[in-house]
Formats: structure tokens, C-alpha cells, sequence
């Protein structure tokens, strides 16, 4: 990672960059260009969902950018229709496939709310088979959640939350 870019320890010992450059709205025939412009300039941690439907774009372009896996912190979210264990894990396998890695940074819920009466104890009850060496840490990106999901990445949520309103 960029030297300069402050990091943040997740409850799991993992680091994250304070700093990341978000995907949404990003078409993937653009994910090359608007990525490789911002490796340029020092980015390298990036967001991504199943939902923004650009994973495969970002994947390539990382790749395109010549930059060791161990150089970039790479985080995705599962699409909302995916909470339950058997969808959560095909729907994992099938970022996994179009990110082109083997191990994913951190994996969140993308918005963590019951459905079908359905809520979950931890996120998508991962770790889960593969995920667990799949993946360096899961979490929610809806503090409401935290209530009842402990997460590796709840702290970056209250971290973030005291950064915002102390500035």
C-alpha cells in the first residue's frame, strides 16, 4: 500500500487504508482507465458490490496495473437478495470469479437488514468454507447492524463516525 495513507486495525488485526477509492457508477469498460488513473496517483485500496456491477472491470484493471495482489486492498459487498448462507456463499464464489483473486480483502453485507425474518447471527455466518481463507475479514457497512453482528470491520464504521464528526 501507499506509504503515505494512514491505516485503520480492524478487530481482527488487519489493516485498512483510511483512504479508498469508491467504484460505484463506474461502467466496467471504464474500470480500466478510472483505475488505472487513480493507481497513478497513489490509490490503493478500492470499493466495490455485487450490486454496482463492476467487479469484473475492477478485478482487470488491477491487473492491468501491474501491481502485486499484496500492494492492493481490495473490498466488496454482498447484494442484498444474497443474506442467507447457501446464496451468500455461491454469491462469494461469484465475486471471487470476477475479481479474478484468491483472497478478498474484507467482504461486507452491503445493507444488512433481515429479510424474510431472516437475520443473521454474524455476516452470512462466514467465515464459511472456502470464504474463510478466501477472504482477510467480513463485515457490515450499516452501523444498525452492529447491534446484533460483530464484525471485523465495525470498528472502521465507528472510526470513520468519530473522524467525521471531529473534524
Amino acid at each position: 500500500m501507499a506509504a503515505d495513507v494512514p491505516v485503520v486495525a480492524l478487530r481482527d488485526g488487519n489493516l485498512i487504508p483510511q483512504l479508498g477509492f469508491g467504484t460505484w457508477q463506474i461502467p466496467t469498460a471504464d474500470c480500466p482507465r478510472v483505475i488505472g488513473e487513480a493507481i497513478r496517483i497513489g490509490y490503493r485500496s478500492f470499493d466495490t458490490a455485487q450490486a454496482y456491477g463492476n467487479e469484473d472491470g475492477l478485478g482487470q484493471a488491477i491487473r492491468d496495473s501491474g501491481l502485486a495482489r499484496g500492494d492492493v486492498f481490495i473490498t466488496s459487498k454482498l447484494r442484498n437478495s444474497a443474506h442467507r448462507r447457501d446464496t451468500a456463499l455461491r454469491s462469494f464464489d461469484e465475486t471471487m470469479r470476477k475479481l479474478g483473486i484468491d483472497q478478498l480483502d474484507l467482504f461486507l453485507i452491503h445493507w444488512p437488514v433481515p429479510a424474510e425474518d431472516y437475520r443473521p447471527r454474524r455476516p452470512m455466518g462466514l467465515p464459511l468454507g472456502s470464504a474463510s481463507t478466501q477472504t482477510r475479514a467480513c463485515g457490515a457497512t450499516w452501523r444498525g447492524a452492529l447491534r446484533s453482528v460483530a464484525p471485523a470491520a465495525s470498528r472502521v464504521a465507528r472510526a470513520a463516525s468519530r473522524s467525521s464528526t471531529s473534524a
